[in-house]
C-alpha cells in the first residue's frame, strides 16, 4: 500500500509540474545586441503537448520541469533554419539557452532565452489624447522570431504547395511588400500632417500612403 501511495503521489506531482507549462508566454531571445520577442502558446490536449510561436506550430518536448522547443525561422536572405531552445521552468518563468541549427546566411551564436507568463490586461476606456505624429519615423531594432511555418487551413496548405519562396516574394516580382512590412522595415518614413489628411512617404520602394480624416 505504501508503495502504491508513493507512486500515486509521484505521478500526481509530475503531472502538476508539467501542467504549469500551459498558457500564454511572452518569449524573448538574446542574439548579440538584438532581442527577439514573440508570443508562445502552450496547451495540452488529450495528454499531448502542443505549442505555437507567433501563431505557427513548433516542436515541443516536456519532461517534469524541463522543456525543449524547436522553431523554424527565415533569415534576411530567405534561408530557413531552426532555433532549438532548451530550458527549465521555475514558477512563472522559463529560461535556458538556445542554438541555431541548419544552413543560414545570418549566423547566430548560442545564447540565452526566457519566457514569462503573459500578464492579464485590464481593459479600460481611454480618453481622447490627440498627439502630433508628424515627422520622421523608423522602426525599432527589436524584432520578432520571423516564424516560417504557420498553422494553415486546407486551402492555405494547397496554396503554399504552389508557392516558390525565391520567385514569388513581392519585391522579387517588383511588387509592393505591403504596408506592415514597410512600417516595420529598417528604412525610415515621413508623416506629413495636413488639415484634412496624413501623408506617409516611405523611403523603401518610394511608396506613398494617404489617410483622409474627413
Amino acid at each position: 500500500v505504501s508503495v502504491f501511495l508513493a507512486t500515486l503521489i509521484f505521478c500526481s506531482a509530475s503531472y502538476g509540474e508539467e501542467s504549469t507549462f500551459e498558457g500564454r508566454w511572452i518569449i524573448s531571445l538574446q542574439d548579440k545586441k538584438r532581442v527577439l520577442e514573440g508570443l508562445l502558446e502552450i496547451e495540452n490536449i488529450n495528454n499531448e503537448w502542443r505549442a505555437y510561436l507567433e501563431g505557427g506550430p513548433v516542436s515541443i518536448e516536456i519532461s517534469n520541469n524541463d522543456i525543449v522547443l524547436t522553431a523554424d525561422s527565415r533569415d534576411v536572405r530567405g534561408f530557413v533554419f531552426d532555433r532549438k531552445m532548451i530550458g527549465k521552468i521555475d514558477k512563472n518563468i522559463i529560461k535556458g539557452t538556445y542554438t541555431q541549427e541548419g544552413a543560414a546566411a545570418q549566423k547566430e551564436d548560442p545564447g540565452p532565452w526566457r519566457a514569462e507568463r503573459e500578464k492579464l490586461k485590464i481593459q479600460k476606456e481611454l480618453k481622447p489624447n490627440p498627439s502630433d505624429i508628424s515627422g520622421l519615423w523608423v522602426a525599432t531594432q527589436q524584432l520578432d522570431f520571423r516564424k516560417y511555418t504557420m498553422a494553415l487551413t486546407p486551402n492555405g496548405k494547397k496554396w503554399l504547395e504552389n508557392y516558390l519562396p525565391y520567385y514569388d516574394q513581392p519585391d522579387v516580382r517588383c511588387e509592393s511588400i505591403g504596408l506592415p512590412a514597410l512600417v516595420t522595415y529598417t528604412f525610415p518614413f515621413e508623416i506629413i500632417a495636413s488639415e484634412d489628411r496624413y501623408t506617409m512617404i516611405y523611403e523603401y520602394q518610394s511608396k506613398v500612403r494617404r489617410i483622409w480624416m474627413d
